[in-house]
């Protein structure tokens, strides 16, 4: 079977990195010894695999003189009005709740709906705690009378039958 040079390049990377199967290696390996174009291309990428490229460090001379300049007169600019004493603000708890007021007037109808569900809640639960008492009650009187022993009467057995021969 023979590969064409586009499956050789996307597998390329591959064979370098060791991730191809076997079966692969060797029909790559095949194409490769065949294709100089293919070959070039593997030793472009194999000498390009464990080098690194050289940095150029470009420096501005002109770049940081002007460029602190503008850094210390913003600084100053901003620091002046920060270093006056700045009144101390109040305490959360003092300070001062500007609300509109249809904000406000919803929030207390939402204060006031709550305020009753939970009202009406409380009458429930008050209601259940009731009738669970009472059918306690219930069920204590029952257990009582489960509880106690029937008396013990002699049985008599009567026969309301007539006897034979008595009509």
């Amino acid at each position: 079977m023979r590969m064409h040079c586009d499956a050789v390049v996307d597998r390329l990377a591959a064979l370098l990195d060791e991730e191809l199967a076997p079966g692969e290696v060797e029909l790559v390996g095949r194409h490769i010894e065949t294709c100089p174009d293919c070959a070039g291309l593997m030793d472009r990428m194999a000498a390009q695999r464990f080098s690194q490229p050289e940095l150029v460090v470009l420096e501005r001379p002109d770049f940081w003189g002007p460029m602190d300049a503008a850094l210390d007169r913003a600084w100053a600019d901003h620091e002046a009005p920060a270093l006056q004493a700045a009144p101390a603000p109040p305490p959360w708890y003092r300070r001062e709740l500007r609300l509109p007021a249809g904000v406000a007037l919803l929030y207390a109808a939402g204060m006031l709906l709550a305020l009753g569900l939970a009202g009406a809640l409380w009458q429930e639960a008050s209601d259940a705690h009731a009738q669970v008492a009472e059918l306690q009650g219930v069920v204590d009187d029952q257990s009582a009378l489960a509880s106690t022993p029937l008396p013990v009467e002699p049985v008599s057995f009567v026969s309301r039958a007539p006897y034979r021969g008595s009509l």
